[in-house]
C-alpha cells in the first residue's frame, strides 16, 4: 500500500471516531453551529491553507498561483462555514468577516487569482495535464467528492442525524486538503520536468 492509499485510509478511522457518539446520542453536540466538528474544520483550514503558502515559495514562480488558489481556499471555505456573527469579537470584525464584506473579501481574491491564471496561461497550460493527474490532485478531487456528499445530508434532508453526517463528510473532504497540501510541490516539480522534455 503506497503513502496515497494509506492517507486515504485515514479518513475511515475519523468517521468511527465522529460516528461512535453520535450512536451513543451525542449528534447534537458534536455537530452544533461552531461546535466540535466545525471548529475542528476551521483547524484543518487554517493548517493546508498555510502548508499551501509555504508550498508557493518552494515551486517555480509561474506555477504559484496553482498554490496560491489552495491558500485562498481555505479562509473562503472558512469565511462560508463559520457563523462569525455569533462570536465573541468586535463589531468591526463581523462587518468584515460576513454578508457584504465576507463576499466582496472572497471576490477580490478569486477574482486576483484569475486574472493571474489568465496572465499565466500561455507558460501554464503544458502544465495543466500532469499537476491534473498528480497525487495532490487525487486528494482535491477526494476532498470535492466527499463535500458533494455531504451537501446531500443539507438540513438534514436525507437521515435523522443529517446535520452530524453533513459535518462529518465536510470534516473528512476538508481533512483531505492536507495531504494535498503537502503533495502540491511534487505536483508542481512533476508537472515542470515534463513541461521542460
Amino acid at each position: 500500500m503506497n503513502i496515497c492509499q494509506r492517507t486515504l485510509c485515514l479518513p475511515l478511522v475519523l468517521v468511527v471516531f465522529l460516528v461512535s457518539p453520535a450512536l451513543a446520542g451525542g449528534a447534537g453536540e458534536l455537530a452544533q453551529e461552531n461546535g466540535v466538528l466545525e471548529n475542528t474544520q476551521v483547524a484543518l483550514l487554517l493548517l493546508s491553507g498555510l502548508i499551501f503558502v509555504v508550498q508557493s515559495f518552494r515551486v517555480e514562480r509561474n506555477l504559484r498561483f496553482i498554490l496560491w488558489m489552495g491558500a485562498w481556499l481555505s479562509p473562503s471555505i472558512i469565511l462560508r462555514e463559520l457563523d462569525i456573527e455569533t462570536l465573541a469579537i468586535p463589531q468591526w470584525v463581523i462587518m468584515i468577516g460576513s454578508g457584504t464584506g465576507r463576499n466582496l473579501i472572497m471576490g477580490f481574491g478569486w477574482i486576483a487569482l484569475c486574472v493571474i491564471a489568465i496572465k499565466s496561461y500561455s507558460e501554464l497550460k503544458g502544465s495543466f495535464g500532469r499537476i491534473a493527474r498528480s497525487r495532490m490532485a487525487i486528494f482535491m478531487y477526494s476532498s470535492a467528492i466527499l463535500l458533494l456528499l455531504g451537501s446531500l445530508f443539507d438540513h438534514g434532508s436525507m437521515a435523522d442525524q443529517g446535520k452530524l453526517w453533513e459535518e462529518a463528510f465536510e470534516t473528512i473532504g476538508y481533512f483531505l486538503l492536507l495531504p494535498a497540501a503537502l503533495f502540491s510541490e511534487e505536483g508542481s516539480a512533476r508537472a515542470l520536468r515534463h513541461n521542460g522534455d
